[in-house]
């Protein structure tokens, strides 16, 4: 292998690397008398308890909101390997959010993407690899055996 497809490999291992990290390392939800923070794969909710309508833990952990949308929590899964933890999880917001009164004009609802500059860079890179930005090395390899040939 040639540098440039060293460098291309390696900023794809750094971009799987992050991308697990972001799925499994990341997601959390922080839970406050005011609401919940919930943090995803790619985006944060700051979901206040007014707007909270419950906690489902069917599928997964979703948060039900008045509005009739939902919130996936991507920090618990409904896998075998859970175990029970969202449903202690989610019975520990329930009691949390009880607990604090909440008026009416607490800080509204939100929901902002979460990109660093270090996941843009590599979401790039790894789109010009798809886009066959390395290309032009495999085809000039190719083509070496074929250029003797005289019409």
């Amino acid at each position: 292998m040639d540098l440039p497809d060293t460098v291309t490999v390696g900023a794809m291992i750094l971009f799987l690397l992050r991308v697990i990290w972001r799925a499994t390392g990341r997601p959390r939800v922080e839970a406050y008398h005011e609401g919940l923070f919930v943090i995803g794969l790619v985006g944060r909710n700051w979901i206040s308890a007014v707007d909270i309508r419950g906690i489902s833990t069917d599928s997964g952990m979703t948060v039900l909101l008045s509005s009739g949308h939902d919130v996936s929590v991507f920090a618990f899964s409904a896998s075998m390997v859970d175990r029970g933890q969202t449903e202690r999880a989610a019975s520990q917001m329930r009691r949390v959010l009880r607990k604090g009164a909440v008026a009416e004009g607490s800080v509204p609802s939100t929901r902002s993407p979460d990109f660093t500059w270090f996941d843009l860079v590599f979401c790039a890179i790894a789109g010009s690899v798809v886009a066959g930005g390395n290309r032009g090395l495999g085809e000039l390899e190719l083509a070496a055996p074929f250029g003797h040939f005289v019409g």
